[in-house]
Protein backbone atom coordinates (compact mmCIF):
# COMPACT_ATOMS: atom_id res chain seq x y z
CA UNK A 1 0.00 0.00 0.00
CA UNK A 2 1.45 3.45 -1.29
CA UNK A 3 1.12 6.65 1.06
CA UNK A 4 -1.31 8.28 -1.61
CA UNK A 5 -3.27 5.10 -1.05
CA UNK A 6 -2.99 5.61 2.75
CA UNK A 7 -3.85 9.23 2.67
CA UNK A 8 -7.05 8.47 0.58
CA UNK A 9 -8.16 5.64 2.64
CA UNK A 10 -8.21 8.19 5.77
CA UNK A 11 -9.58 11.18 3.94
CA UNK A 12 -12.72 8.84 2.74
CA UNK A 13 -13.31 7.29 6.36
CA UNK A 14 -12.80 11.35 7.37
CA UNK A 15 -15.49 12.45 4.97
CA UNK A 16 -17.82 9.34 5.78
CA UNK A 17 -17.64 10.06 9.42
CA UNK A 18 -17.86 13.58 8.68
CA UNK A 19 -21.21 13.43 6.95
CA UNK A 20 -22.61 10.71 9.17
CA UNK A 21 -22.30 13.02 12.20
CA UNK A 22 -23.84 15.88 10.86
CA UNK A 23 -27.12 15.75 12.65
CA UNK A 24 -30.78 16.59 11.07
CA UNK A 25 -30.40 20.15 11.04
CA UNK A 26 -33.28 23.23 9.73
CA UNK A 27 -32.11 26.46 8.47
CA UNK A 28 -33.83 29.88 7.66
CA UNK A 29 -31.68 32.25 5.49
CA UNK A 30 -33.10 35.93 5.37
CA UNK A 31 -32.77 36.74 1.80
CA UNK A 32 -33.15 40.24 0.22
CA UNK A 33 -36.62 38.35 -0.92
CA UNK A 34 -38.04 36.65 2.31
CA UNK A 35 -36.94 34.31 4.08
CA UNK A 36 -35.69 31.06 2.71
CA UNK A 37 -36.00 27.69 4.98
CA UNK A 38 -34.47 24.10 4.16
CA UNK A 39 -33.13 21.40 6.01
CA UNK A 40 -30.99 19.00 6.26
CA UNK A 41 -30.88 15.33 7.20
CA UNK A 42 -29.03 11.82 6.04
CA UNK A 43 -32.33 9.50 4.94
CA UNK A 44 -31.82 6.04 5.40
CA UNK A 45 -30.05 4.94 1.81
CA UNK A 46 -27.47 7.74 2.43
CA UNK A 47 -27.00 6.10 5.87
CA UNK A 48 -26.29 2.73 4.50
CA UNK A 49 -24.36 3.82 1.74
CA UNK A 50 -22.28 5.65 4.51
CA UNK A 51 -21.77 3.46 6.83
CA UNK A 52 -20.88 0.51 4.63
CA UNK A 53 -18.36 3.26 2.46
CA UNK A 54 -16.59 3.50 5.88
CA UNK A 55 -17.15 -0.06 7.20
CA UNK A 56 -15.39 -0.92 3.87
CA UNK A 57 -12.35 1.62 3.99
CA UNK A 58 -11.75 1.37 7.96
CA UNK A 59 -11.21 -2.55 6.69
CA UNK A 60 -8.42 -1.43 4.51
CA UNK A 61 -6.76 0.59 7.58
CA UNK A 62 -7.26 -2.59 10.11
CA UNK A 63 -5.30 -5.06 7.07
CA UNK A 64 -2.62 -2.14 6.41
CA UNK A 65 -1.86 -2.22 10.45
CA UNK A 66 -1.32 -5.94 10.52
CA UNK A 67 0.93 -5.77 7.62
CA UNK A 68 3.01 -3.55 8.69
CA UNK A 69 3.94 -5.23 11.56
CA UNK A 70 6.27 -7.18 10.31
CA UNK A 71 8.08 -4.60 8.89
CA UNK A 72 8.28 -2.14 12.12
CA UNK A 73 8.65 -4.97 14.18
CA UNK A 74 10.60 -8.34 12.71
CA UNK A 75 11.39 -9.79 15.69
CA UNK A 76 7.73 -9.70 18.05
CA UNK A 77 5.37 -9.70 15.32
CA UNK A 78 3.25 -12.12 17.82
CA UNK A 79 3.65 -9.77 20.72
CA UNK A 80 2.85 -6.76 18.59
CA UNK A 81 0.29 -8.51 17.25
CA UNK A 82 -1.26 -9.50 20.61
CA UNK A 83 -0.95 -5.68 21.79
CA UNK A 84 -2.60 -4.34 18.92
CA UNK A 85 -5.40 -6.85 19.04
CA UNK A 86 -5.73 -6.05 23.31
CA UNK A 87 -5.93 -2.28 21.89
CA UNK A 88 -8.66 -2.82 19.71
CA UNK A 89 -10.87 -4.77 22.11
CA UNK A 90 -10.27 -2.58 24.57
CA UNK A 91 -11.28 0.60 22.50
CA UNK A 92 -14.49 -1.07 21.02
CA UNK A 93 -15.01 -1.34 25.03
CA UNK A 94 -15.05 1.75 25.91
CA UNK A 95 -15.91 3.18 23.13
CA UNK A 96 -19.23 1.82 23.53
CA UNK A 97 -19.83 3.63 26.82
CA UNK A 98 -18.24 6.94 25.37
CA UNK A 99 -20.73 6.58 22.66
CA UNK A 100 -23.85 6.02 25.37
CA UNK A 101 -22.24 8.73 27.43
CA UNK A 102 -22.15 11.17 24.90
CA UNK A 103 -26.09 10.34 23.10
CA UNK A 104 -27.24 11.08 27.00
CA UNK A 105 -25.22 14.21 27.42
CA UNK A 106 -25.96 15.49 23.74
CA UNK A 107 -29.37 14.02 23.33
CA UNK A 108 -28.04 13.76 19.76
CA UNK A 109 -28.37 10.27 18.00
CA UNK A 110 -25.17 11.24 15.60
CA UNK A 111 -22.89 12.40 18.76
CA UNK A 112 -20.91 9.01 18.51
CA UNK A 113 -20.04 9.83 14.91
CA UNK A 114 -18.49 12.89 16.68
CA UNK A 115 -16.26 11.38 18.36
CA UNK A 116 -14.77 9.03 15.84
CA UNK A 117 -13.73 12.36 13.57
CA UNK A 118 -12.22 13.68 16.66
CA UNK A 119 -10.32 10.92 17.45
CA UNK A 120 -9.47 10.16 13.73
CA UNK A 121 -8.10 14.18 14.30
CA UNK A 122 -6.13 13.41 16.99
CA UNK A 123 -4.82 10.67 15.59
CA UNK A 124 -3.89 12.46 11.99
CA UNK A 125 -2.01 14.96 14.56
CA UNK A 126 0.25 12.14 16.54
CA UNK A 127 1.04 10.89 12.86
CA UNK A 128 2.06 14.03 11.83
CA UNK A 129 3.68 14.80 14.84
CA UNK A 130 5.56 11.18 15.61
CA UNK A 131 5.33 9.73 12.34
CA UNK A 132 8.17 7.03 11.19
CA UNK A 133 8.80 5.05 14.12
CA UNK A 134 12.14 3.22 13.84
CA UNK A 135 13.19 4.57 10.39
CA UNK A 136 10.73 2.24 9.07
CA UNK A 137 9.04 3.21 5.62
CA UNK A 138 5.63 5.41 6.62
CA UNK A 139 3.09 3.18 4.24
CA UNK A 140 5.48 0.78 2.01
Amino acid sequence: MRAGSCIGTFIVAAACTFFLSYPPTDYVVHGTKGDLSFSLALGPAGFVFLMSALGLFLSFGKAAVYKHIPVYYPGNVGVVGGAVGMVGGLGGFLLLLTFGMLNDLTGIWSSCFHAVVRIGDDCADLDALFGCANGAPRCA
